[in-house]
């Protein structure tokens, strides 16, 4: 299966395993057959795309990259359907989504982790710490915390929001106003760090600094 013409960044297999999406720094996320190893569709934007995953359902795709946006396709024609603006500045590198697929991560050269609502797109929570370019986003799968690992060699463990884990489709999470009211979006709380040991580093960059003296050590 060779059309992609730049580095292949993701690749998102499906559950029953007979499709895979693969998204290129070519501005180019192919849907694959895995039986006949043959194109099924092909999406295209002006960007570098860095990141895609399936909604759970599977009936849509999120991607991310260059363009500092998050869009969502549909995975029956290939049409973008909407379109967030992931970052003031610099890339989005990393995407995660709920088992539930109500609320998904992001992350890249801001160096900040938002917890975005699905449905409603908005950013609900911000987690800040990461003194290089956030390079990967998971979710633990008891969905309690969110792991981000930078560039500067830090990894760092968040937890989720008790807002999040209990929320259901039926229930509602803050809306764009309520939010504007409290003048700032809530922060998320660090669990863990672990990041290397680099004395010098840690003097020479004040963030780092002050992270690491209000988190915990990984090894205690």
């Amino acid at each position: 299966m060779k059309e992609h013409r730049g580095r292949v960044w993701s690749i998102q297999v499906r559950r029953n395993n007979e499709q895979a999406v693969s998204a290129s720094a070519d501005g180019s996320c192919i849907i694959w057959d895995l039986k006949s190893f043959t194109r099924v569709m092909c999406l295209f934007e002006s960007t570098l795309f860095k990141m895609v995953l399936y909604h759970p359902e599977e009936s849509q795709l999120l991607t991310t990259g260059s363009d500092r946006k998050v869009t969502y396709w549909e995975t029956f024609d290939g049409q973008a359907i909407r379109m967030l603006d992931g970052s003031e500045e610099g890339e989005v590198n990393a995407l995660a989504i709920t088992k539930e697929g109500e609320h998904f991560v992001s992350g890249g050269e801001d160096k900040e982790v938002k917890l975005w609502g699905y449905d409603e797109g908005i950013c609900y929570f911000k987690g800040q710490g990461h003194s290089g370019t956030i390079t990967r986003i998971t979710i633990s799968p008891d969905q309690k915390t969110i792991i981000s690992v930078g560039a500067e060699g830090a990894i760092f463990i968040w937890k989720m929001p008790e807002s999040v884990i209990n929320s259901k489709a039926q229930q509602e999470l803050p809306t764009v106003q309520s939010i504007k009211k409290q003048n700032d979006i809530p922060q998320l709380s660090q669990q863990q760090q672990s990041a290397p040991k680099d004395a010098q580093s840690q003097k020479s960059n004040p963030v780092a600094k002050s992270v690491k003296s209000t988190t915990k050590s990984s090894k205690k």
